[in-house]
């Protein structure tokens, strides 16, 4: 199991996440390449709310397909283009992730891959 690590001494998470995350010695470990807002058949999401709600469903579709599950989660990492994605990261990512508080980085950034392109997440995930 993942220990998860909000230590006292410092100020409390700001939404839900957890400032570490300790992956136990012969967990095996799976490291999800970053998942933009691309549903199945390959079409980008409309608008940056509909990006991040498929970029989730793909970074569970690979911690699935390894056999995992979303509490496997130890660490994300969002790459947003605009502060103002935030709020519709942090509620997505609160509804699709009810209760999982992994360590959790944000970067806001100028540009993705290609311009249609919104958001990206990528993912660290372990099970003993």
């Amino acid at each position: 199991m993942i220990e998860k690590l909000v230590p006292p001494t410092m100020a409390k998470p700001a939404s839900a996440y957890a400032h570490g995350a300790v992956i136990p010695a012969g967990a095996r470990t799976l490291h999800v390449s970053g998942q933009l807002g691309l549903a199945a058949d390959g079409r980008v999401g409309n608008g940056a709310a509909e990006q991040l709600e498929l970029a989730f469903i793909n970074v569970l579709a690979v911690v699935e397909a390894a056999g995992m599950t979303a509490m496997d989660l130890a660490k994300i990492t969002a790459f947003l283009t605009n502060t103002d994605q935030i709020p519709a990261f942090r509620e997505t990512r609160d509804r699709l992730l009810p209760g999982v508080a992994c360590a959790s980085s944000m970067v806001i950034v100028s540009a993705l891959a290609a311009p249609p392109f919104l958001v990206e997440i990528e993912a660290v995930a372990a099970r003993a």
